[in-house]
């Protein structure tokens, strides 16, 4: 089924998954909790009429919010060690969909590209949800043009660098090859992967692990351990969609650039930016998601 159809097949579930996005960007917007609130308990209450999530999916929601709140308090040493646990499994199991309470909708099934591995894309509304709640709960973000200017250009130097190092190292590798083309269905790939890939996977490992481990770990070296930490456990979790040690090497690379962009700036937006900007470029000019 075209994915288009899908959307028209689905209104009740569609109108969720946009009001889940309009929620996020309501963070940079209106930047105050009952607007985001309120927007996310419409999405949460059109998700659940519409079947994208049921009851079960509320204990790591509840988990993650109520850890996420409790860090606000300023607590140190094994609390808010423990703390950060609680809230990097609950957001961890969301993004597996272990809960049985999610059933994400399939837009696409099949060969993307003419030798490219088999492809499943979903809009994974759970992963949407720890997104809002970490940055909309414990992360701060940028609301003045003036910070936009100042990282602006480390965005664009980042950009090029992950592109280099990434998708120029995903070719030499054999995993890609030089394929442009533009998928029928590249709007809705990009909303999806906006909001429930890019904002989300940024959130959880740069905004929440690595800003957590950076503070706990002493100044001179704590930032260098807390990026090669967290691009280790950012690779780690690419073994869910592939044992190919060339997968995980590549995997732990942009975990490493994106967590050298986050250190440079000390902003989520420039690390999400650099993630989608290679993720885009990879779909429009090489092999998708890899050869066969």
């Amino acid at each position: 089924m075209h994915p288009y159809t899908v959307i028209l097949n689905h209104p009740l579930a569609f109108s969720a998954y946009l009001t889940l996005m309009t929620s996020l960007v309501s963070l940079w917007i209106f930047k105050k909790w009952f607007v985001w609130g309120a927007l996310a308990l419409v999405s949460g209450s059109l998700a659940y009429a519409s079947g994208i999530i049921d009851l079960p999916v509320l204990v790591p929601v509840t988990f993650l919010l109520l850890s996420l709140l409790t860090l606000q308090l300023r607590l140190h040493g094994i609390l808010r060690a423990f703390l950060v646990l609680i809230a990097f499994l609950s957001s961890f199991s969301l993004f597996l969909h272990l809960s049985q309470g999610t059933n994400n909708l399939l837009l696409f099934q099949g060969i993307l590209k003419n030798g490219s591995v088999p492809y499943r894309y979903f809009w994974s509304y759970d992963k949407g949800l720890v997104g809002l709640l970490i940055l909309g709960v414990a992360h701060p973000l940028l609301s003045d043009p003036m910070h936009w200017k100042l990282v602006a250009p480390k965005i664009c130097l980042f950009s090029v660098l992950s592109l280099l190092a990434l998708l120029g190292g995903a070719y030499a590798l054999s995993v890609v090859a030089f394929d442009p083309s533009l998928p029928k269905f590249l709007p809705l790939w990009i909303l999806g992967q906006f909001f429930f890939v890019c904002i989300a996977e940024e959130a959880l490992y740069r905004g929440l692990l690595q800003r957590e481990l950076t503070d706990a770990l002493p100044e001179k070296w704590g930032w260098f351990a807390s990026i090669l930490l967290v691009a280790s456990l950012f690779s780690l979790m690419h073994l869910i969609s592939s044992e190919d040690v060339r997968y995980l090497l590549l995997a732990f690379g942009a975990g490493l650039m994106y967590g050298c962009t986050y250190t440079s700036t000390r902003s989520i937006e420039a690390s999400i930016l650099v993630h989608f900007v290679v993720n885009t470029t990879h779909i429009l000019l090489f092999s998708y998601p890899a050869l066969a």
